[in-house]
């Protein structure tokens, strides 16, 4: 939702259409491009501008796509490099976050020739991972690691911020206690008029009760310093973890 705009999809002919609803005036727009007989969907919406996905049909892969307006035109966000799909789950001015098959979290830039491999490569055994949020200049989802033989759950996922390219993540679960959660995901961001930085997840227990609801902050050192932020992360140590009373639903990816 933004504003009085809500995003989604609405089936009709047994197939899904991007769609945004005005919810201060009643109008509907129906963003399904002729051109996906797949189907489209819209994951994210920030003033009009929307991202999603459009099925074209052939390959079976979808497309991550932005729409930046409420018409049924699109910007297909598919990186050349994209052996497989791609999808855009997230949009903040000209920012989108989202996947790109086989190649793991996505930043772009309105285009596909601005797509970023969010993933971090230089990892050994980072394998999967989605970004799926954005604002401003921060990107957070999750990265999925092999553990290795010898592990009750071999793989285990660890909510994840970036600052725009792959080197600049930091591992959020590192903030957690090993010895209760066993994988955790960011599904939101929020960055203030300060730089304060809020992300918002779950993370799964090691008892295999319900997954539990988890804020994690950064407060910068100083009003107005975003710049620091941007030019790289030497104040991640303030960052801070916050345990909800309530469980959120799903699982922890790992």
């Amino acid at each position: 939702m933004s504003g009085s705009l809500v995003a989604g999809w609405a089936e009709s002919g047994g197939k899904r259409h991007a769609y945004v609803w005005d919810m201060f005036s009643g109008q509907q727009y129906d963003l399904g491009p002729p051109a996906a007989v797949n189907g489209s969907q819209i994951n994210g919406i920030d003033g009009v501008r929307s991202v999603g996905e459009v099925g074209l049909g052939a390959p079976l892969y979808g497309h991550a796509a932005l729409w930046n307006g409420l018409t049924a035109d699109y910007v297909d966000l598919n990186p050349p490099a994209a052996t497989g799909g791609s999808t855009a789950w997230d949009v903040s001015g000209n920012s989108q976050a989202g996947k790109v098959d086989f190649l793991g979290a996505a930043l772009w830039h309105g285009s596909a020739e601005s797509y970023v491999r969010l993933h971090p490569a230089h990892i050994a055994n980072a394998g999967n991972s989605v970004a799926y949020a954005v604002d401003r200049h921060v990107q957070a989802g999750f990265v999925e690691y092999d553990l290795g033989p010898g592990h009750f759950l071999r793989f285990e996922s660890h909510a994840t911020v970036w600052f725009g390219t792959a080197e600049s993540m930091f591992d959020l679960h590192s903030l957690l206690d090993p010895a209760y959660y066993r994988g955790s995901v960011a599904n939101d961001v929020w960055v203030d008029e300060l730089g304060n930085i809020y992300v918002v997840g779950y993370g799964g227990v090691v008892n295999g009760g319900p997954a539990e609801a988890l804020l994690w902050t950064y407060l910068v050192p100083e009003p107005g310093s975003l710049a620091a932020l941007a030019l790289g992360l030497a104040g991640l140590p303030v960052w801070l973890r916050r345990r909800s009373g309530i469980g959120a639903k799903g699982s922890s990816g790992g």
